[in-house]
């Protein structure tokens, strides 16, 4: 322990970080849940505000490149704003579409980190875990390979699906921290 968990004054703000976590743990196990039980609604949703981020974000720098003038840069970064905007308004305007794309990007970071992995599991055998190392590689590639040939029946359900298993594994991570600052404070 350290000494600001043994102080009175810690005490309390270990226990109200501990409540916090627990809350917000709980809630994250609500939105995964909810995630998994309609992925496409997540989907969706998560496309919608890739969309929106890319377009707020494209006319906020295409404001900030037109108000302030740098030597050399300007034209470069009206280029990427516009590129943002376009990006967005094709995001918001065919979201169906865009969850197919980023689809498809997430199965091809699958394949290549399933190639890596195996490429490190061999090289690391016979070493400890080597086997672990190439377990995940397949699986990611094998997951990767299943996104791919499912498109665009994928592209529907697989973010959301995604997204809501991360969200139960980060809800009960902060449970356990939870737990384990409340064992900590006594």
């Amino acid at each position: 322990m350290n000494d600001t968990t043994q102080t009175p004054d810690g005490a309390p703000l270990v226990a109200t970080a501990s409540k916090a976590l627990l809350w917000e743990g709980i809630v994250l196990l609500i939105l995964g849940s909810v995630a998994i039980a309609v992925p496409a609604i997540f989907t969706l949703a998560i496309e919608l505000v890739i969309g929106a981020v890319f377009l707020i974000g494209g006319i906020t720098r295409l404001w900030r490149s037109l108000r302030g003038r740098v030597e050399g840069s300007q034209f470069w970064n009206i280029l990427a704003a516009a590129a943002a905007i376009i990006a967005g308004i094709l995001l918001l305007a065919n979201p169906l579409q865009g969850a197919v794309t980023l689809t498809v990007i997430i199965a091809i970071l699958l394949l290549v980190e399933g190639g890596a992995k195996l490429v490190a599991g061999f090289a690391m055998r016979p070493g400890n875990g080597w086997g672990w190392i190439l377990f995940s590689g397949l699986v990611d590639a094998v997951l990767g390979i299943l996104l791919l040939s499912g498109l665009p029946g994928t592209a529907v359900w697989a973010i959301g699906l995604m997204v809501g298993i991360s969200l139960i594994m980060t809800g009960w991570t902060a449970i356990m921290m939870s737990i384990g600052l409340k064992k900590m404070a006594g």
